[in-house]
């Protein structure tokens, strides 16, 4: 089910606040992620972006630009992109330390060509590689992943027990990539 726009503060509250974590057990289809639908949840309920300190005449500019094929600046659909990423990146984060969507595929949806056509950076992403060195990095640290590890000391000694499950470090490995892109500016393709 592609998450409609009227959704995603619902998903974004629950990824930032873990004790809303019980929302999410009456989930029972697999979940994509929508940059546009991201966008229109941002203006049609502007207090989330307000609260963040997000400037909502950027969001505007580049809703416009989806709906209305408005003239939009690069430097405008990046700051929301990595709004996305980063919000995006929260959630996948805290919901890695539950047990929660268990068995549903979560995926995002950006339209990578028409970002790339603005001249916004695409990275292509092998997940299987970029996981070996996110665990790699977690033991024994130095790489450009560094920086993007936000764990508890706790939390990262134990990471095989506080990650269980092969979906908990997958969707974990998720929120530290989505958070290394967001801070470069880059568009990720899958």
């Amino acid at each position: 089910m592609r998450v409609p726009y009227s959704r995603y503060i619902s998903f974004l509250v629950n990824g930032i606040n873990r004790s809303y974590r019980a929302n999410l057990d009456n989930v029972r289809e697999n979940l994509e992620f929508g940059f546009e639908e991201y966008v229109t949840s941002q203006m049609h309920m502007p207090m989330y972006p307000h609260s963040r300190g997000r400037d909502v005449f950027v969001l505007d500019r580049v809703y416009c630009w989806l709906t209305e094929n408005a003239d939009v600046g690069a430097g405008d659909v990046s700051s929301v992109l990595r709004w996305f990423y980063q919000d995006m990146a929260k959630f996948f984060h805290n919901i890695s330390y539950c047990e929660v969507l268990k068995g549903l595929a979560l995926s995002l949806d950006t339209p990578t060509s028409v970002l790339s056509d603005l001249g916004l950076p695409v990275e292509d992403i092998d997940f299987e590689t970029e996981k070996a060195i996110i665990l790699e990095t977690i033991t024994n640290g130095c790489s450009s992943y560094e920086a993007y590890i936000n764990l508890q000391y706790r939390d990262l000694v134990l990471f095989e027990t506080t990650f269980a499950s092969d979906e908990q470090k997958n969707r974990y490995v998720t929120s530290v990539i989505l958070e290394k892109n967001a801070a470069l500016g880059n568009v990720i393709r899958w």
